[in-house]
């Protein structure tokens, strides 16, 4: 199995991450209004209404431990700050967040 790629950019605040930057990870469920473009595995943006903007995630991959769970997205934010600002929009999109970090 190809390894999941991986996230360059804060999904929050677009902050570049560095390769060994600490970073929080948030999953998240995909909601019956979304329509993704993209492949699973790779890097997808898609809208957040109640943040009004795109965000940049992982689509899990059909055979990550993730899918597996049965969550469809992963996130990684910079800070604290900002993992607790996307969780706080994942919760009001209804997308079922969980804090991995």
């Amino acid at each position: 199995m190809p390894p999941m790629a991986h996230l360059t950019h804060c999904s929050w605040c677009r902050k570049k991450l560095a390769r060994y930057d600490e970073v929080y990870r948030t999953l998240a469920r995909l909601h019956d209004d979304m329509n993704i473009d993209g492949a699973p595995g790779e890097p997808v943006q898609i809208y957040l209404f109640a943040a009004r903007r795109r965000v940049e995630t992982l689509w899990t991959a059909p055979y990550s431990p993730e899918r597996a769970e049965g969550y469809d997205f992963l996130f990684q934010s910079c800070s604290r700050e900002c993992d607790n600002e996307l969780l706080r929009i994942l919760l009001d999109e209804g997308m079922s967040p969980k804090a991995l970090d």
